[in-house]
């Protein structure tokens, strides 16, 4: 049976079925002037008979990666709409751009003032290093639930570096908002063979964000540790609460394991908020269980829009959380009851033209390749050899000009790696790193 999602996708460009796959086909239907309502009856047709099956890498579609100029121009012409750039600019390492284009989530709860009396709240606590103090915490926590920004890789690289503790905890199952899941008929095509792969392969069928590399490889240490990784997205009506009914599945599926939750943004707050009783909170009521909720997205660097001024008190070297003499974690006020802790990320220095969390994991290397023309810009992509080119790459840079001193941020191993211009001239090039 054909899926409803290929039924759609015949009548739509690449890049608007990606639109619907992020959950707003409605906004596809107000930029596609040549959909018409038989168009429309037929999706709905098709969608209906579908069921989900397992993703074919053999003929799936595989994500194009966007030079920088293309990522503009295809914002300008209507084909990304507000946000999506800074989404795009990271599946290409452009970390400052992705910061510098408007894709915030507003700053609320307070933190956009900083009163005397916070700052006298926030001298009883001390600092201590973030993944230490989570991995203590974690031993009498059953779910940890840690949200992201969409277009912030440094959190995925936070998550990936807290997993081997994590695991030494009893943690088994990490559950992902970003990946397709395999369980929900509305998806027509998932990725179930996943774990016993062992890698992501970088294609939309099997997640809008699980093409940008940090998400390749948090899912690659996680499976490489033991950990079983999930999806228990569910968009449409209900998403909140049909997520905690999902994630409630799983921890049923694994009574004795320990699971991580990564989300996006306010799926973990675990008060209503903004007249929406969100995930987190959900889960809580049909569990019982009161899960352990770290926010990354308000203690961090922001370009595009105003910091939070509580960073005004904060200059530290690496992710850290801060603990009272009781042991309490600081989440910003006393009476915050929306999550449990703040993650407090440093201001990104640059090396080699690189976020320089890309080597918090000290195993990572710094690769530099020059062997291209004189067509600049050059996308130059890194993937284990062993995996081959449709795995979501280890790294990708952009060099836009000759000389430009970015370097591949690689962990040790055989790679090739694939150089296209913007004509579309392509060369592979085997390497080791050692």
């Amino acid at each position: 049976m054909i899926s409803g999602f290929r039924c759609f996708l015949k009548g739509l460009p690449f890049f608007e079925w990606m639109a619907f796959f992020d959950g707003d086909f409605i906004g596809i239907f107000r930029k596609n002037t040549t959909v018409n309502y038989r168009t429309i009856i037929l999706f709905f047709i098709c969608i209906s008979s579908a069921s989900a099956r397992s993703l074919n890498i053999d003929t799936m579609p595989l994500h194009r990666y966007n030079f920088s100029t293309e990522i503009l121009d295809k914002y300008a012409s209507g084909e990304l709409r507000s946000g999506q750039p800074a989404v795009y600019y990271s599946f290409i390492g452009e970390y400052f751009k992705a910061l510098s284009f408007p894709n915030e989530v507003e700053i609320e709860w307070n933190f956009d003032t900083l009163t005397q009396k916070d700052r006298r709240y926030f001298e009883q606590f001390s600092s201590k290093n973030a993944f230490e103090a989570i991995i203590d915490r974690a031993e009498n926590e059953k779910i940890i639930i840690i949200n992201e920004a969409h277009h912030k890789p440094v959190h995925r690289v936070f998550v990936r570096l807290l997993l081997k503790g994590l695991y030494s905890k009893g943690y088994r199952v990490l559950c992902l908002e970003a990946l397709n899941n395999c369980q929900v008929k509305t998806w027509a095509e998932c990725d179930s063979t996943l774990n016993a792969r062992g890698y992501p392969v970088s294609s939309p069928l099997s997640g809008y964000y699980i093409v940008e590399p940090q998400m390749g490889n948090l899912i690659r240490e996680a499976i490489r540790l033991g950990f079983t990784v999930r999806s228990y997205e569910q968009t449409g009506e209900d998403r909140e609460l049909n997520q905690a009914k999902n994630i409630k599945k799983i921890i049923e599926e694994y009574p004795y394991d320990k699971v991580l939750v990564l989300c996006g943004w306010y799926h973990l707050l675990e008060e209503e908020n903004q007249n929406q009783t969100w995930m987190a909170s959900h889960l809580r009521g049909i569990t019982g269980i009161n899960p352990f909720t770290i926010y990354q997205d308000i203690l961090i660097e922001r370009v595009a829009t105003p910091e939070s001024p509580f960073m005004e008190m904060m200059n530290y070297d690496e992710p850290t959380i801060f603990v009272d003499p009781q042991n309490s974690l600081y989440n910003g006020f006393p009476d915050n009851k929306l999550f449990d802790a703040l993650v407090y990320h440093p201001r990104t220095k640059y090396l080699y033209n690189r976020p320089d969390w890309l080597l918090w994991d000290k195993n990572n290397k710094v690769y530099f390749f020059d062997d291209l023309g004189e067509n600049y810009p050059y996308l130059i992509k890194a993937y284990k050899k062993e995996e081959g080119l449709e795995a979501v790459p280890i790294d990708i840079i952009e060099k836009s000009y000759k000389g430009d001193t970015k370097a591949l941020i690689l962990p040790p191993g055989k790679y090739i790696l694939q150089v296209r211009d913007l004509k579309g001239n392509e060369k592979l090039k085997e390497i080791v790193v050692n």
